[in-house]
Formats: C-alpha cells, structure tokens, sequence
C-alpha cells in the first residue's frame, strides 16, 4: 500500500486526486420508498456541497434528490422545444386536407 493510499488519496502521475463516498438517500417513484445510493464524488466537491446544503437548511442527500427531480422535470419539459419547428402548415389544395376539412369542419 502507498503512503497516499492510507489517507484516502492516490498518486496519478505528478498530480493527486482524492476520492470521496458518500450516500444519499434518493426516493424512488416507482413505489415511494426512499433507497441508498452510493455516488463517488471529488474530494474537492464534497466539502463545498455539504457547506451549500447546509447553507439552505437541507440535508446533501435531500440536496441531491431535489437536483435529480429538476433534472428530470426540465427533460419532460423539453418534448416541445424538441419537436418545435418540425411540422409543416397543411397545403389547402392537398386532397387529404380536403378530405380531413369535409369531415371535422
């Protein structure tokens, strides 16, 4: 064992890293029940998370999964924007529209 791996830091190259586990509990909505979950974060990041966590009165963990339901929020949102732009205006001498316009107007 290197001397930098007692410490919970290991050498690559001229540079060090530190790698830090932590666990967060993240609630699932398939059936609601809250599940551990083990992320591997730098170790430079995770003293500033827990200090911006604890800065707005929340736990990381709470930090965390509130991030994930955003996340997933802003994706669901973007099916729109996706798909903005797409469609062309029907021509109104095109038979199927004549067709869909005797039928539904």
């Amino acid at each position: 064992m290197h001397d930098g791996e007692k410490s919970g830091r290991r050498r690559i190259g001229q540079d060090t890293y530190r790698m830090c586990r932590t666990r967060a509990s993240v609630d699932l909505l398939a059936d609601g029940m809250k599940r551990k979950l083990t992320i591997t974060v730098d170790g430079d990041l995770l003293p500033r998370a827990k200090q911006y966590a604890r800065s707005r009165g929340v736990s990381l963990s709470s930090l965390i999964e509130t991030s994930l339901r955003e996340l997933a929020v802003e994706d669901a949102a973007s099916f729109a924007s996706r798909w903005r732009g797409r469609f062309q205006e029907a021509r109104r001498d095109d038979g199927r529209y004549e067709a869909l316009a005797r039928k539904y107007l």
